[in-house]
């Protein structure tokens, strides 16, 4: 297109803005603004902007949406190239594209590239949670087996022994797909560090077998921030590390 800034009308439109736009010919003769008036109204800023580099001297290639006839919204690829006269800014020249098809496979990549970031930070949050649920059954056993080889007596070797047993069946559930599935899954089941006020007081929790309790009293700050799975399960670790 050439339009003539100084009489507000159009020297040359190709048969092309029907396409895009939707409008002939005559309707944007006849209403001189239509160009404006179709511009989505979140994109007028960057007519501004275009208007004041064209001032300047400078052409300017910019992407925007229009409103179509149809009501549809498209994008477009606009280049213009300023004439001056005197001095003075007195013509733009341009061509536009209809760059609908492009923005939209560019959208959707971009959301594509979301969900893959979120979903492999939901497979980091499921793999910490995960190892610590399997870590604590396992250093109980070799907590307990620790214990077993210092005992003399049979029957004390025996609790230890169903002890022992008891911590595998609990990892064997822990580890198949339907305990899995409920622990965390890639749609963000996940669990989630978690920031619990506890008001500068003590937390305390129990750890040990059945014949051997002993309490423990952690001081907290203020605001900590904690995994509340691995603050429930540290408790029987220390079984094996009051041994070594």
């Amino acid at each position: 297109y050439s339009r003539d800034l100084i009489n507000d009308q159009y020297n040359y439109l190709s048969q092309g803005c029907q396409k895009i736009y939707g409008y002939s010919i005559g309707d944007f003769k006849r209403n001189v603004t239509l160009w404006r008036e179709v511009i989505h109204p979140d994109d007028l800023n960057i007519i501004e902007h275009d208007n004041e580099i064209l001032q300047s001297g400078e052409s300017i290639i910019s992407e925007y949406r229009i409103i179509a006839k149809d009501k549809s919204i498209r994008w477009i690829e606009i280049t213009v190239i300023p004439i001056f006269a005197d001095g003075k800014l007195v013509q733009a020249d341009g061509t536009i594209r209809n760059i609908t098809e492009r923005k939209l496979a560019e959208q959707k990549l971009e959301e594509q590239n979301e969900e893959l970031i979120k979903t492999n930070l939901e497979l980091d949050r499921f793999v910490y949670s995960a190892s610590h649920e399997l870590r604590s059954p396992l250093t109980s056993i070799l907590g307990l087996v620790t214990l077993a080889k210092l005992q003399t007596s049979d029957l004390e070797k025996d609790k230890f022994i169903s002890l022992i047993e008891g911590c595998v069946f609990s990892l064997d559930a822990l580890i198949t797909v339907d305990a899995i599935a409920r622990r965390g899954s890639f749609a963000g089941a996940a669990k989630q560090l978690e920031s619990a006020p506890h008001g500068g007081q003590e937390v305390s929790f129990k750890c040990g077998l059945d014949f051997m309790r002993e309490d423990f009293r952690v001081g907290l700050a203020p605001e900590t921030i904690s995994d509340l799975h691995q603050l429930r399960t540290e408790g029987p670790e220390v079984v094996n590390g009051t041994v070594e």
